[in-house]
């Protein structure tokens, strides 16, 4: 056990020794570095450090590598001091001292050639007047500067990765630059008489540094330039240049809307586009040169064959080399990001329809895509559907307009900040800009109470409210119940109606009406429905609460409810799977995701990757129906200023028309009263009595809100209280009636009373 010990702190005592002998060997190192640097540095006159710094100077420059080179000694001893003292690794510093020393040679190679053919001694030392004497006695001065150069360039590519190629094309292009504008300026000279006929081109102002990138090498072998002189077709795609006046004269009031004084709202009331800076072209073949480079660091072969840029984000179109995979460049996202410097990067591999791979980069510059850009635009106003919506721009700057009516439902999802609730009040917006309140009608739940509660205000024109709820606009879950059951009546309704008229949809049921048909038992003269839009703005909050009574009326809806104009725009933060079920999105093709917090939630809302790298603030994919592969789009941006004006515009308009209310479904006909004792009260029946009596209504919503209650046990308090005769029966979408005043309070004891 001593001997152990003993060994242990023999073994401790030599570790400590040995560090002590490595921090002194550093020191002297030091010291030697800074004799040696003083020396060199104040010889021959004047010395520092007198002899000493005589007598070590001279040794180390005349038979060694002369007076500037020598002061490599100095550099390898402090980085060997440096090495001992920091733990530097020992590999690298060997490198490094083996790179100074071959500098330092050809160093003192060049002080000989600089001085020939009578070179001094003390400038190149014996080494570089050794190997001096020799080259130049076999080549000239000629060959030893060419010698050198080729040493220099070598050095130059191995080292920092320089390319003798980016030269040539640079002198190149000087040489075709300088000629491109002599011409021109001797044709000015020799033709003057067609600049009086003909107006001259504006003239371009550009850089140095602008003219100087016009001559980066081009992205592949066969692609003669960027260009804008392409004779076929260009590499760079003309982009940002968004149209702002309308491609279809403005239509005039007896043809945009032919519903008496009403009046669609003017696109006056929406913000123009913002100028616009987007990336300048030698900006974007500088990139694409970035692009070619890194994938071929990283050992993947392809080519820039197109570049598409875009509001938002530029895509390089790659052609990969024969053999290699796809796979492989999609697994560079992350490393391609890094090298080019770019928030992130998604690559669309391939580009379904082409055989090239698209790698989309953010622009360094983005534009803002407003609403007023995309409405105003021919796709939009010419388009034939009632139900056509503004989602914004594709990644190439071209406007993105969808039919509601064809998806025929569309789920939304995003996190805060990505754009979503922005999109939501585009498409409304988009929607009021091309319907008076006959032909559309809108159930809004937005249990954030912020959003949407601005339409509330359209309870007169296009919102379809009940009054049995309390709320324009649904913000608790106990009333988004009652509201989807009562559009889930409407459906039924409306199937009715297309039943008795022998018709299959809803734009048969309108056109069957527009043409003065009848319908029923007694024939009676068909009034055309309305499309019903439900909105609901955050499934997850729902979803919490009442999940199976929120998700069954979203699954039939979407199952059944298109053919009669009914349709779904469901959206939530939380794309996971216990918000977006399987039953949810089996039934809702088209899918439209911004920024997502992971790959998980990216699968969940699209099946595939890519939503988790988008750049927020309206960034989006979108799967229309039918399709499998997402497309990349800039949703609109709308302010709630641009808001604010449409609301009150329509506030402005007549509402002389009948909307059709809707129906709330009673407890009873649900199924809200199985199992119900007759001789069972509950024991809030007094506290409802004194509530529809103080009220002078009742409803279920009264006594939810009220009681704090759900909605299940509301309903049995609505029944008790008809069976007492407190309330009336049920009456279509109007409260039941209140038959008692407080007097019926006195007759109230351990139970109901008999009816009165």
């Amino acid at each position: 056990m001593a001997s152990a010990s003993r060994k242990k702190g023999g073994a401790a005592a030599s570790r400590k020794s040995r560090g002590h002998g490595r921090e002194i060997a550093g020191i002297l190192l030091l010291a030697a570095a800074l004799l040696s640097a003083l020396a060199l540095a104040t010889y021959p006159d004047g010395n520092l450090l007198r002899g000493f710094g005589d007598l070590l100077a001279s040794a180390l420059i005349l038979p060694l590598l002369g007076r500037w080179p020598a002061f490599v000694f100095p550099f390898l001893l402090l980085l060997w001091a440096g090495a001992i003292l920091l733990r530097w690794r020992r590999p690298l510093v060997t490198l490094i001292s083996l790179e100074a020393l071959l500098a330092a040679f050809w160093l003192s190679f060049v002080l000989y050639l600089a001085h020939a053919p009578w070179p001094d001694a003390e400038q190149s030392g014996a080494v570089g007047m050794g190997f001096g004497d020799a080259v130049y006695n076999f080549m000239g001065p000629v060959g030893g500067w060419t010698v050198w150069s080729a040493v220099v360039a070598c050095a130059a590519v191995l080292h920092l990765r320089f390319r003798p190629s980016s030269v040539l094309q640079a002198i190149l292009g000087l040489g075709a630059l300088a000629g491109k504008y002599l011409w021109k300026g001797i044709a000015s000279l020799r033709l003057p008489q067609i600049r009086k006929d003909r107006p001259a081109p504006a003239p371009v102002s550009r850089g140095e540094d602008e003219a100087l990138d016009d001559l980066l090498e081009p992205a592949g072998d066969d692609l003669d330039d960027f260009d804008a002189e392409a004779p076929e077709e260009p590499l760079i795609k003309p982009g940002g240049k968004r149209t702002t006046l309308p491609l279809f004269p403005p239509r005039p009031a007896s043809e945009s809307h032919r519903s008496g004084a009403y009046q669609l709202p003017p696109l006056t009331l929406l913000a123009d586009p913002p100028p616009e800076s987007p990336d300048a072209p030698e900006e974007l073949k500088a990139k694409a040169k970035r692009l070619q480079s890194a994938l071929a660091d990283f050992g993947v072969g392809a080519r820039v064959v197109k570049v598409n840029p875009g509001p938002v984000i530029t895509r390089f179109d790659l052609e990969p080399d024969p053999g290699v995979k796809v796979s492989r460049i999609s697994a560079l996202a992350d490393d391609l990001a890094l090298v080019l410097r770019a928030r992130a990067i998604r690559i669309q591999a391939p580009i379904p329809g082409q055989g090239a791979v698209g790698v989309e980069i953010p622009n360094r510059h983005p534009s803002t895509v407003v609403l007023k850009a995309v409405v105003n635009h021919g796709s939009f106003q010419g388009h034939p559907s009632t139900l056509a919506i503004a989602l914004g721009e594709t990644a190439a700057g071209d406007p993105y307009v969808s039919d509601l009516g064809k998806m025929p439902h569309l789920l939304v999802a995003g996190t805060t900040g990505s754009g979503k609730s922005v999109c939501l009040n585009a498409i409304i917006a988009s929607l009021l800009l091309r319907n008076p309140p006959e032909k559309l009608q809108f159930v809004i739940i937005d249990p954030k109470k912020l959003e949407m509660s601005i339409y509330a205000r359209l309870a007169r024109h296009h919102l379809m409210v009940s009054p049995q709820l309390d709320e324009e606009v649904i913000t608790t879950p106990g009333n988004a119940v009652l509201a989807l059951g009562g559009v889930e009546i409407e459906m039924a309704r409306r199937y009715d109606l297309l039943a008795e008229a022998g018709v299959r949809n809803i734009e048969e049921f309108n056109k069957l009406a527009a043409n003065g048909g009848a319908a029923g038992p007694d024939p009676q003269p068909v009034k055309p429905l309305s499309y019903l839009i439900v909105v609901i703005d955050e499934l997850a909050d729902l979803m919490m609460v009442s999940a199976k009574e929120i998700e069954e009326p979203i699954a039939r809806l979407a199952q059944m409810a298109r053919a009669v104009g009914i349709h779904l725009i469901v959206a939530t933060q939380r794309p996971s799977v216990d918000v977006i079920t399987g039953v949810i999105k089996a039934n809702f093709p088209a899918r439209l995701a911004f920024q997502v917090a992971s790959k998980v939630d990216s699968r969940t809302i699209l099946d595939v990757n890519g939503a988790d790298t988008l750049l927020g603030n309206g960034d989006a994919l979108f799967i229309p129906p039918g399709r499998g592969q997402p497309e990349r789009i800039h949703s609109c941006f709308v302010s709630p200023e641009e808001i604010e004006g449409i609301v009150i515009h329509i506030e402005n308009q007549p509402d002389e028309f009948y909307r059709y209310p809707l129906v709330i479904p009673q407890p009873g006909s649900a199924g809200g009263g199985e199992g119900e004792e007759m001789g069972e009260v509950d024991n809030l029946f007094e506290d409802a009595v004194r509530i529809v009596i103080h009220q002078g209504q009742a409803s279920v919503s009264i006594l939810q809100r009220r009681l704090k209650i759900g909605y299940a046990r509301a309903g049995r308090l609505i029944d008790q209280l008809e069976r007492a005769g407190v309330v009336g029966p049920f009456d279509g979408s109007k409260a039941r009636e209140v038959l008692v005043d407080t007097t019926y309070l006195d007759h109230l004891g351990g139970g109901p009373p008999p009816p009165l």
